[in-house]
């Protein structure tokens, strides 16, 4: 009988090592990544041979055949994708392989994920404009409903994380620049 295990593993997006860490440390307990989900937060492993495998998190939502042939052909595995994040995976025995061999590609993965949060940003920026244009907040409280309030609470609390994220990836991309990783 086969033995599965699925499990949730948070992690951020300007810190994919943490999420590769824990792929590569399970695989080494002998349970091998078989699919993802939820935005690659979800794990569903089987039990194997404990291996040296390197798992390797990319961001990009316009992957290619000629991309995933070329990381083939390089050994390179693509073992799922969900909502522009790629999981691949290569076996290794001595030297620990590297999908992005050079910072430049790493700065380029961050300004693909950039390119997304902005437009969720700007989403946001619309949205907290059309709640306050629709209810004249400031005439009487009682004019905000309940649900309203929370509305916006949740869309500024929205807009402050999507700002700390941007924030975030950027001081990535300049350590990747400075070399300070």
């Amino acid at each position: 009988m086969r033995q599965t295990l699925k499990t949730f593993k948070w992690w951020w997006s300007w810190t994919p090592e943490v999420i590769e860490d824990y792929l590569e440390a399970m695989a080494m307990q002998g349970w091998k990544v078989v699919k993802v989900g939820f935005g690659m937060s979800v794990f569903h492993f089987e039990k194997s041979q404990p291996e040296k495998i390197r798992y390797c998190v990319e961001y990009n939502p316009n992957v290619k055949g000629d991309y995933i042939t070329l990381l083939g052909d390089d050994g390179w595995q693509l073992i799922g994708q969900t909502t522009g994040w790629l999981l691949w995976h290569k076996p290794y025995e001595d030297k620990r392989p590297e999908l992005f061999t050079e910072p430049e590609a790493l700065i380029e993965r961050n300004y693909k994920l950039m390119k997304l949060l902005y437009a969720i940003l700007a989403i946001q920026i619309v949205n907290v404009i059309i709640q306050l244009t629709n209810h004249s907040y400031m005439d009487t409280y009682t004019a905000m409903d309940g649900l309203g309030l929370f509305l916006l609470i949740l869309i500024g609390m929205t807009l402050l994380f999507f700002s700390w994220a941007l924030y975030k990836i950027k001081d990535h991309n300049r350590r990747l620049r400075n070399h300070d990783l």
